[in-house]
Order: C-alpha cells, then sequence, then structure tokens
C-alpha cells in the first residue's frame, strides 16, 4: 500500500506497469518453488502467463482503482464499487491462499545418483522385413552388433521393443548372447520378448537378466493397443476381414513392476503406455527413481508419431519427476531429465548407441500423490476464475450524476 500511495502519487501514470512488474514477478518466484524440477524456466514461464491472466481479470479493467486510498479509506464507496472490490478481493486472496498452501505442504522429490545406462537402437529399414529377413533374425542380429561396440562398465543395457525376434528363454543361443553382454559389463539387461506361455497366453514382456545372467523378473504390458495386439468383441467383427492381420490377443499385465539394479529401482513401461499418466504414477508409487519406455515405433514411418510419443514421455518425466529413458528400436530415442528436458535424441531409423548418466529421483510430486486431482483442481481455479470475471461484468454500472437528476 504505501508502494501505491508514494508511486500512485508522485508517477501517476506508472502505477499500474508497476503493479503489474511486481504481480507478475511475485507469481513467477511462488509458482517455481513448486514443481519437482526447481527454478525450471518453462516454470517460471507459466507462473508468469497465470499472473498476466489474473491481473486481466481482476485488475486490468480498473484503471481508476487506487489501492491506498479504497482499502485505507472507504467511505465514498459506493455499494458498485464495494461490490466489485470484494469480488476482486476474494478472488486474489483465495488464490494467493491456495498457493501458499500449496508451498507449505507440496511434495518433493530428492536426487538419489545416478546410473549409467545404454539403449542400443538397431533398426534402420523404414519398411517391412522381408519373409528372408525374418528367418534370418535380421533386427537380432543388428542390435547384437551394436552392443558388441559398447566398451566398459554400464549400469544398465537396453534393448528396446522388438529388438529381439525370438525369446531368449526359448532361444538358449539368444541367451548365452544376452548373458556373455551382461557379463561383459557388469550390467543388467533389459530385453522386450513376445512371451507365449503354456496355457496359450500370449504377453508383451519386458525381461531383466542380471550381470551374472540371473532371469530377474519380467514386466507385462497392462495397456494394450485395440486391433493392435488384441481385437475387441473380436466374434462380433468377424466379418471384417483386415482383422484377420492381429490373429491373435495378447493377455495384458495386471500391476507395474520395479526392477532392482544394483541398490537403484528401475520402473519400465512398454510402447504407448507412457501416454498413460495413471500407468507412469502407479510405477513410481511402486518405487521407481527412473522409467524406462521400451517402444517399437517402426509402422509409424516418418509421421509426427514418433515426436508426438516422445512429447507422451516428457510430460510422464514433468509429473512424477523422474528422468525417462525413451528406448525406441527405430527411433525416436532419447533421454529426458526430471525437468522434461530432451537430450542425447536420435533421428529416426538410424542405427544408433544412445550411452547417458541418468539422474535418479525419490519422493513424490503433487501429480504422483494426488493424481487426477491436480487436474480436477486446476480445471476448478480456471472455471472459478471465469466465473469471477463474468461476475464482475455482469455488475450493472452506478448511475451517473446525469441520469440521477433526470
Amino acid at each position: 500500500l504505501e508502494f501505491d500511495r508514494s508511486v500512485g502519487y508522485l508517477y501517476p501514470d506508472l502505477r499500474l506497469p508497476m503493479l503489474t512488474i511486481l504481480w507478475l514477478a511475485g507469481c513467477a518466484f511462488v509458482l517455481s518453488r513448486i514443481g519437482s524440477w526447481g527454478d525450471d524456466a518453462g516454470t517460471v514461464i507459466a507462473g508468469a502467463a497465470i499472473g498476466a491472466v489474473l491481473l486481466k481479470l481482476f485488475f486490468w479493467d480498473l484503471p481508476s482503482w487506487d489501492l491506498g486510498s479504497d482499502f485505507v479509506y472507504a467511505g465514498d464507496w459506493s455499494a458498485h464499487q464495494a461490490l466489485m472490490r470484494l469480488v476482486d478481493f476474494g478472488a486474489v486472496a483465495g488464490f494467493l491462499v491456495a498457493v501458499t498452501a500449496l508451498v507449505v505442504v507440496r511434495p518433493t522429490t530428492r536426487d538419489a545418483g545416478s546410473l549409467r545406462i545404454a539403449t542400443i537402437q538397431g533398426n534402420d529399414l523404414n519398411r517391412r522385413l522381408t519373409q528372408a529377413e525374418i528367418e534370418r533374425d535380421l533386427l537380432t542380429r543388428r542390435h547384437l552388433a551394436l552392443a558388441g561396440r559398447l566398451h566398459g562398465r554400464f549400469d544398465l543395457i537396453v534393448f528396446p521393443e522388438s529388438a529381439l525376434m525370438t525369446d531368449p528363454e526359448v532361444d538358449l543361443d539368444l541367451r548365452q548372447r544376452i548373458v556373455g553382454i551382461a557379463r561383459a559389463h557388469d550390467a543388467d539387461v533389459l530385453v522386450n520378448v513376445i512371451e507365449r506361455r503354456e496355457d496359450g497366453t500370449i504377453r508383451n514382456l519386458d525381461r531383466m537378466y542380471a550381470p551374472d545372467g540371473r532371469l530377474v523378473g519380467g514386466y507385462a504390458k497392462r495397456h494394450l493397443v485395440p486391433f493392435g495386439e488384441y481385437v475387441p468383441w473380436r466374434n462380433q467383427l468377424g466379418f471384417i476381414g483386415a482383422l484377420e492381420q492381429v490373429p491373435e490377443d495378447f493377455t495384458p499385465g495386471t500391476r507395474p513392476e520395479v526392477f532392482r539394479v544394483g541398490r537403484s529401482r528401475v520402473g519400465t513401461l512398454i510402447c504407448f503406455e507412457s501416454a498413460f499418466s495413471g500407468l507412469a504414477r502407479d510405477t513410481v508409487r511402486a518405487g521407481a527413481e527412473v522409467i524406462v519406455v521400451s517402444t517399437n515405433n517402426r509402422s509409424y514411418r516418418r509421421s509426427g508419431n514418433s515426436a508426438q510419443h516422445l512429447e507422451s514421455s516428457r510430460m510422464r518425466a514433468a509429473e512424477t519427476g523422474r528422468a525417462v529413458v525413451q528406448a525406441a528400436v527405430s527411433g525416436i530415442s532419447a533421454v529426458i531429465s526430471p525437468a522434461g528436458t530432451v537430450s542425447h535424441r536420435t533421428q529416426l531409423f538410424e542405427r544408433a548407441v544412445v550411452v547417458a548418466r541418468v539422474p535418479l529421483r525419490t519422493g513424490e510430486t503433487p501429480s504422483t500423490r494426488y493424481g487426477p486431482w491436480v487436474l480436477i483442481a486446476s480445471a476448478a481455479v480456471i472455471g472459478s476464475a471465469g466465473v469471477v470475471a463474468r461476475t464482475r461484468r455482469s455488475i450493472p454500472d452506478p448511475p451517473t450524476d446525469e441520469g440521477a437528476s433526470a
């Protein structure tokens, strides 16, 4: 108020711009402390944007609002002015109370070290494989050849979805090759397989092998692709000939799986599971300190779907406060920081090995703890702002002196 009095008295034309700057700076500072990523520039920009919207809704249409005189002395207020001030003050006060409460009670994430991770991207063919290439296990051979170029110790080596054309638990020669890679680099090795079980069910499965060659466990894809991995209402839709391209229905997994890699914990998602925040949230709640997304985007060719998939993984990183390693058989592979920053990005249909030291995080973000309630609360804030703005504009102007005398 003292600032408003002094600036308003000496420089009346500068009062509103100065208050605008202070408001935006305050919003940017407060909101930059809320996210799991601290002072990220994107958060500051978001805070400034919210501040600008609120300023527009609550202040901009009141160029004659004298904060100093109106709050200190209200003797000449009309009922119209008082109601407008009450609506504005209540909206701003509610927003500030909510932001303050969020800052005070917000969940946080903490640094938990890092892992040296290598991902193998071995499919540079922008087409379907020929029958001869399938029989020669072409993709398996190319990925194993790229893995042979690795040097030194790794914590984790990732063979993406569809990189291996047979199951190492069935193809013992392949298993020996995978175990050899694990031992050579003292690394856990994550592979993706199509598992055919004795009961006749089929699963899209990530398997983890320890440095000593032991099979540690597996994660079965939970969110299957309709008309890609199964056909809903297959009996009723049997007259559609194209459905013959999906002759079998996969069985979905039922729970997240977190693998021990040394003293760290790694969670995995398969393909477009990273488009669903609930699956990533469950994986983090199960203890994951980093998330690996194993994917085969080859069928999307050079469309924008692979880039869109990467953007989905960026959202999951920012929501969960976890780094995400996007391991794609034909691209785009990348490493995404907990802030959503992308590095080590590959191109589509190039053979490449991505090697990076990936940060680990523990703890929770607001999105991890509260889930969809964060979105509901955000929608409520936006809706309330619209209601307040509409209420302000619906209040009739007081009668003028001329109208009163008439």
